[in-house]
């Protein structure tokens, strides 16, 4: 059985943390794409209690809060494609940090590996 030293465990560890990273950060990027490609439906009775508390002020024509409702469904959309943008954004970036981090520990792993063969 070959030693295990510091050195060794170092790079083991390393290599695990970086593979954990990218395979998150992989999913993340899969599940923005998703979501932005495939935005989720929004339920007609998203808005029903907004619909109700306007109607019952009695300052807004039918016309008017069908207006606002539309508004507010586009921008609920666009805050949550944002955001979906900025989560695929931020998982790429940790999918590209971490795999030159990963290569270089997993090739000085085999360089000493070879060394000790």
């Amino acid at each position: 059985m070959d030693k295990w030293d510091i050195r060794r465990i170092y790079l083991y560890l390393v290599a695990l943390i970086t593979l954990i990273m990218i395979i998150t950060g992989t999913v993340g990027v899969l599940q923005a794409t998703i979501n932005i490609a495939l935005p989720q439906p929004t339920s007609p009775d998203t808005y029903k209690w907004r619909t109700e508390d306007l109607k019952r002020t009695g300052e807004y024509t039918d016309e008017q809060i069908q207006q606002l409702i539309k508004e507010q469904q586009a921008f609920d959309q666009q805050y949550s494609t944002y955001w979906e943008w900025k989560r695929l954004i931020e998982k790429l970036v940790l999918v590209l940090v971490a795999m030159p981090v990963y290569w270089y520990h997993w090739r000085l792993i085999n360089k000493s590996e070879a060394k000790l063969s």
